[in-house]
């Protein structure tokens, strides 16, 4: 740190000494994409013993090294300020030297974080793409102070309701310029995935049928997402409803409404613990159509895709999918349709 005659005290007397730290992670809130060993604390001491913390007469010079295998241009300086990190505006790069240097009223804890890291940053797994274990990682780690630097997705210190809000606005996209080969595995189904008709209820002379999609497992579910597609010649959507699978606090993610297609049905549950967990069969969604001809014919065009569950660890869970349950009472209902004639018909008043 440099600094001319009294621009950190008008008064030299106010403080004895100045130092420099080099912090470890755990000294410091934590921050994604930070470069190890590169946290840097600069303090004085004043002449009864305690922090200097006044704001500088004038501003001083800080200059803070930066690894030699790093690219500058790959590179960002932050300073923690009240407990968050926020982004520091670097005067200077010297390349040859391999040295930020910045403009400061105060004494400072700097550390240099990978610029990439920071973009995207709602894709909390870097996988390049912001699906359901997005969301669960940021729901496991809900309430904490930044314990988890990836999962404080607006880096503002505190995992919260913004961190989830934010994954949920970016949910469903991705990254990756191209898509790979889908990968064949074989692995054994833990859950089982059906869709079951609730109600068929008749309203203003037209059918409404309620169907549930479920799932059952054995183990805790910390999350699920599916999109559902449907023929809209056949049916019109009324409305979309969280089920009852988490029975504590969860977060739904609003679904996006489309013409023959449902996208974003997605909740991931915040709080609980596997120990609390017992095996369940649960419903996880409600969608309510209204069938436009007949509805056996109708509910055979429905099919689920982009289908993830998560558990406690932010993995998958393979799942098997059966198909739509009780279509027989259906075919036993009273139910039906017919094309019905204008009245009063305009080209025959009579």
């Amino acid at each position: 740190i440099t600094a001319s005659s009294k621009s950190i005290s008008k008064d030299s007397t106010m403080y004895a000494a100045v130092s420099i730290e080099n912090l470890i992670d755990s000294d410091v809130p934590g921050f994604a994409g930070s470069i190890g060993g590169t946290i840097y604390r600069f303090s004085a001491v004043s002449q009864d013993g305690s922090a200097f913390k006044s704001k500088f007469a004038k501003s001083a010079k800080v200059t803070i090294p930066y690894p030699s295998f790093e690219s500058s241009d790959d590179l960002s300086v932050y300073a923690l300020s009240n407990g968050k990190w926020k982004l520091k505006k670097v005067s200077k790069v010297d390349k040859k030297r391999k040295t930020f240097t910045m403009s400061t009223r105060y004494f400072e804890t700097y550390r240099l974080v990978e610029t990439a890291a920071q973009a995207n940053s709602w894709d909390v797994n870097r996988d390049e793409a912001v699906d359901i274990l997005d969301l669960v990682r940021v729901s496991n780690a809900f309430g904490d102070k930044g314990l988890d630097a990836y999962a404080d997705v607006d880096r503002s210190g505190a995992i919260d309701i913004l961190d989830l809000t934010l994954v949920a606005k970016h949910f469903g996209e991705r990254y990756d310029s191209v898509a790979g080969a889908p990968v064949i595995k074989f692995v054994t189904p833990r859950a089982d995935i059906s869709m079951s008709i609730e109600t068929i209820e008749a309203v203003s002379s037209l059918a409404q049928v309620s169907l549930s999609i479920n799932v059952a497992l054995n183990e805790r579910l910390k999350g699920f997402q599916f999109d559902l597609k449907y023929d809209p010649n056949l049916l019109d959507v009324i409305g979309v409803e969280e089920g009852n699978v988490f029975q504590g606090s969860s977060f739904w993610v609003e679904p996006r409404l489309l013409d023959g297609r449902i996208e974003k049905i997605a909740s991931v549950e915040i709080g609980g613990s596997d120990e609390s967990f017992t095996a369940t069969t649960a419903k996880m969604a409600t969608v309510t159509f209204q069938p436009k001809v007949d509805i056996n014919h109708a509910l055979e065009s429905i099919h689920l895709e982009n289908l993830k569950l998560s558990d406690s660890k932010a993995s998958l869970i393979p799942v098997r999918i059966k198909s739509i349950d009780n279509l027989n009472r259906l075919v036993d209902s009273n139910l039906s349709f017919a094309l019905g004639q204008n009245f009063p018909n305009p080209f025959n008043p009579e």
